[in-house]
């Protein structure tokens, strides 16, 4: 009998912890489900279209052969090329107003970026005269806006310039194009350029308050090689405003 009573007791107490553990994970899978951190637009703004446009920007020298009277100079070779090859990235946010709120101010800061294989020097800028190099410390960046269909219009650039310096054309090609085509020219891999980039898109509205978009992006996209450049709409509810 005196078992009997410890068996249910030890049931008892096996069955609450049973409860008590079923709960917790119902709890944590509602705040999990629940939580809207980070996925639900809030602030004044809203990004209502994102297009990252990429290109190359090429630089041909030819080099100066040797002649003399006896040896004249031949006709000119694609191979007599060298090639200096930018890739650049433009960054265009549509953003509309969500509230009777104005845009104050505009910047971007807490930069983080992972360089791709080919690079020389990378600069973030919105005018060509105020290019700031991406290895600077504590980047903020100041932005003008563009007035367009009643949103707001903001562009970034992103260049990864001269990545690749002095190439030499194969003797084999007949013609070639300056664009992204000329990656596969020159038996580059697209890989070797690609990189990826974060930053805060901070804009401060009218009322005081500051609109924090997070952005994160992989560039180029890999079209850009076979295409000769790429253009490509983000999905907008990716990047969300918060308030800070």
């Amino acid at each position: 009998m005196i078992k009997l009573k410890i068996n249910n007791k030890k049931n008892k107490f096996i069955n609450l912890l049973i409860v008590i553990f079923s709960l917790t994970i119902v709890v944590i899978l509602c705040m999990f489900l629940l939580d809207a951190t980070g996925k639900i637009n809030q602030g004044s703004f809203r990004v209502n279209d994102l297009v990252v446009s990429s290109t190359v920007d090429v630089v041909d020298n030819e080099v100066q052969k040797e002649t003399t009277d006896a040896t004249p100079k031949t006709e000119f070779n694609l191979s007599d090329l060298r090639l200096d090859v930018t890739q650049k990235n433009v960054i265009s946010f549509l953003i509309a107003k969500t509230s009777d709120a104005e845009i104050a101010a505009i910047n971007i800061d807490s930069i983080k970026i992972n360089y791709p294989i080919l690079t020389e020097s990378m600069f973030i800028y919105q005018k060509e005269d105020n290019k700031i190099d991406l290895k600077t410390e504590s980047i903020k960046l100041t932005l003008d806006k563009e007035d367009k269909d009643g949103q707001y219009l903001i562009k970034v650039n992103i260049d990864n310039f001269n990545c690749i310096k002095s190439a030499v054309i194969p003797e084999a090609s007949t013609s070639i194009i300056y664009d992204g085509t000329i990656f596969n020219v020159l038996n580059t891999k697209i890989s070797d350029v690609i990189f990826d980039i974060e930053f805060n898109l901070n804009i401060t509205d009218s009322n005081g308050r500051t609109n924090i978009c997070k952005v994160k992006l992989y560039l180029p996209n890999e079209l850009l090689a076979t295409n000769g450049i790429s253009i490509i709409n983000e999905v907008p509810g990716d990047f969300p405003f918060r308030i800070k």
